[in-house]
């Protein structure tokens, strides 16, 4: 009976190891699954890794295009800022040149005003003075008119030449 107990023991116990081992590749299946799943998602993520590091090169790239269009428009604004700094000192001489060209027009204006107010009256002095001359060449023409005698008509005239003589040489009298 004891070897039947012992069978019946061991029975028992191999049983449960059975029972133990079934248990245990339950759990073993599982964690072969869960690998599995793992393992599915580390090559998703390698992928994943993978086409973000294509995406990233291609970024790179694209970067290292822009980059190299960005210093050929950096240089062109130089060139452009030092242009509009040019064209502005180029603007400022040139109103300093209109600003002293309108003071010489100015100043050409002014003197144009004073000649004209002298020529005019200069024109009023040489009105005046032909109305005197006919006024004397008037009185010369009753005189002569008034003597039969030549020699009294040729002094009279001399008289009034020489009169006209001194008019020009002392205009202001």
């Amino acid at each position: 009976m004891d070897e039947r107990n012992v069978t019946k023991t061991e029975t028992q116990r191999c049983n449960q190891l059975v029972t133990e081992v079934d248990r245990l590749a339950d759990k073993l299946s599982k964690k072969d699954s869960s690998i599995s799943e793992l393992r599915s998602k580390l090559q998703s993520a390698e992928d994943d890794n993978c086409n973000s590091k294509k995406d990233l090169g291609a970024a790179m790239a694209k970067c290292a295009e822009i980059a190299s269009q960005i210093k050929p428009l950096e240089d062109a604004i130089k060139v452009h800022e030092t242009e509009k700094e040019n064209a502005s000192k180029h603007l400022r001489t040139c109103q300093k040149q209109t600003e002293l060209l309108n003071t010489k027009l100015a100043d050409k204006l002014q003197t144009l005003k004073y000649r004209d107010t002298k020529i005019r009256s200069l024109h009023s002095i040489i009105r005046n003075r032909e109305r005197h001359i006919k006024s004397i060449e008037g009185e010369v023409e009753i005189l002569a008119g008034l003597s039969d005698d030549k020699a009294l008509k040729r002094e009279v005239v001399a008289m009034y030449q020489k009169h006209i003589k001194n008019e020009n040489k002392n205009p202001n009298n």
